[in-house]
């Protein structure tokens, strides 16, 4: 399909299809065409990996246009040492101009920062209560959720509750709130909104995420499965923390570790438009689920 066809279909807003035959051209301009349209069907992971698999063509006519959205879509994902790592890939790259430079330096501090956030310190106790009581802005909500190690637990605990019923605000703040009780062992029935609906439990009773025997089995399973496939192997170690997070407090561990790393490796491979003849239809039906929870949690403005 010719560029000023693959254009009428980015402008009517047929943007899987943009995508399809972007994949077929050698344009630079139809290139770019394609990961717009990834970004704005809000497939973030589909757009790292078409980066890499385009770059060299997107970079060749747009550097500075591509340099800016991939890290954009780094940070707002929080993919810092994949950031640290394509900073590194832009600067062996030859001058371009004063404006790249000047955007590549700047890139050192953002990067920094965004990993690092330097919190405010000189918050009082009655600020930080009042913030998790009142606030449903997620940057600030987000800013203190990360600062609570700072404070005495027993000294925010109450206010921390309201948090976890909150409903105008990203539920992966909630669910970092209620991994902040777990953490302190807080022996009490709590309430907390998981998906749509409020639930009671306790929460020193509760595994935190991202540990126990189960899940250390899968990681070994997703290394051992990617086949010494970096790309393959990266995706679906992301998959598997997004999936971690936004099915807790429901803990993975009592999930099937085969079962999961299988499910995690063929959908990292979608993400990674890597083929795969898998007819199991168990793992086929674990992989949509698996798809579906990913899918459904939006991301997290800041």
């Amino acid at each position: 399909m010719n560029k000023k066809m693959i254009k009428t279909l980015f402008d009517t807003k047929q943007y899987d299809l943009v995508v399809k035959y972007s994949k077929e051209s050698l344009d630079p301009e139809v290139k770019l065409m394609g990961l717009s349209a990834l970004l704005l069907l809000s497939k973030e992971l589909d757009a790292l990996n078409y980066i890499k698999e385009n770059f060299d063509i997107l970079y060749s006519k747009y550097p500075l246009k591509l340099m800016r959205v991939h890290f954009e879509v780094l940070l707002k994902n929080r993919l810092f040492n994949d950031a640290k790592e394509a900073l590194r890939v832009y600067e062996a790259k030859p001058y371009i101009s004063q404006e790249a430079e000047e955007f590549m330096r700047d890139m050192h501090e953002r990067i920094e920062k965004e990993e690092h956030p330097v919190i405010k310190n000189n918050l009082s106790i009655d600020e930080v209560c009042e913030i998790l009581e009142t606030s449903t802005k997620n940057a600030e909500l987000s800013n203190v959720l990360f600062s609570l190690q700072n404070y005495n637990f027993n000294s925010y605990v109450s206010s921390l509750l309201n948090v976890l019923i909150k409903k105008d605000i990203h539920p992966s703040l909630r669910t970092y709130a209620l991994i902040v009780l777990v953490d302190n062992k807080y022996a009490h029935p709590v309430s907390f909104l998981s998906k749509d609906k409020i639930i009671t439990l306790v929460p020193s009773e509760i595994n935190p995420p991202f540990k126990g025997e189960v899940f250390e089995k899968i990681v070994k399973l997703i290394n051992t499965k990617s086949k010494q496939n970096v790309t393959l192997e990266a995706t679906a170690f992301q998959l598997l923390n997004y999936y971690s997070m936004d099915i807790y407090p429901v803990d993975i561990n009592k999930e099937d570790p085969e079962l999961v790393s299988s499910a995690l490796i063929l959908l990292a491979k979608d993400y990674i438009n890597e083929k795969d003849d898998c007819t199991d239809k168990v793992i086929l039906d674990k992989k949509e689920e698996i798809r579906k929870i990913i899918d459904s949690t939006p991301s997290l403005e800041l």
